[in-house]
């Protein structure tokens, strides 16, 4: 019931204007009550687990230590400093954990989600953040995720032929089914052949280079998503306009 009660929710909102991280919060509260334990165990199988639920965050050294210019460290800091929205400060007000444990968890998979828009230059607008899900859900599978990204498919087409002030001929960017479908496949598609971002290490990788950085995860070029890009931009603003 709270499934089809959030698809409906989610799916009747302003989503792909401004980023509904309330609602986003919620559905992950709800919908993933039985998926995270299970996520929790599938993490605590790697080593990296109990550095992270013995050690001080990764976000945390971020801000504490100084690193070179031209090195991960140093780019992943001024990317985090300049995001619009801090998930990580509010994921620790929204998410309620059950004990000490899971709240590291959130605060560690909050990182992880901000790694993901760095290493695969997604923005945070709600197209850069459907690309981020995608690209996590390869992963951690998570109703939540799939809640927001088959509502934002069903938001796709009715934006596609609502009416608007917008000439149809410009709206076949985030807003047609089948360039969504294809940006979400994307990211799917390079979250599965890169490493899971929960279990890197950061400590080894905060003094390479970027570029060093993504080689050695294995993430890959997101061509399309560049090519759609610059042209969602221009519709997104157009659509806040209206």
């Amino acid at each position: 019931m709270n499934f089809f009660k959030l698809f409906f929710k989610y799916t009747t909102s302003k989503a792909y204007i401004k980023v509904d991280l309330d609602s986003i919060f919620e559905m992950v509260q709800k919908l993933d009550v039985h998926r995270t334990p299970k996520l929790m165990k599938k993490f605590n199988q790697h080593f990296v687990s109990m550095k992270i639920y013995s050690d001080v965050g990764y976000a945390e050294k971020l801000n504490k230590k100084r690193f070179k210019k031209g090195t991960f460290g140093h780019d992943l800091k001024w990317f985090m400093r300049s995001m619009e929205d801090d998930l990580y400060k509010k994921s620790l007000k929204k998410l309620k954990a059950k004990n000490k444990k899971e709240k590291i968890f959130f605060q560690h998979a909050m990182f992880q989600h901000d790694v993901i828009h760095f290493l695969n230059d997604y923005d945070t607008s709600p197209l850069g953040e459907v690309m981020v899900l995608s690209n996590n859900l390869a992963n951690e599978w998570r109703w939540s995720y799939f809640v927001i990204l088959l509502s934002s498919f069903f938001m796709s087409i009715g934006n596609y032929f609502k009416k608007t002030k917008i000439p149809l001929s410009k709206r076949w960017m985030y807003f047609h089914p089948y360039i969504f479908l294809r940006l979400v496949f994307e990211g799917y598609k390079i979250g599965k052949r890169s490493a899971w971002i929960m279990t890197v290490d950061f400590d080894n990788l905060f003094n390479k280079t970027t570029q060093e950085v993504k080689k050695d995860l294995g993430i890959e070029d997101s061509v399309y998503w560049k090519k759609i890009r610059p042209l969602w931009l221009i519709t997104h603003k157009q659509y806040k306009m209206n």
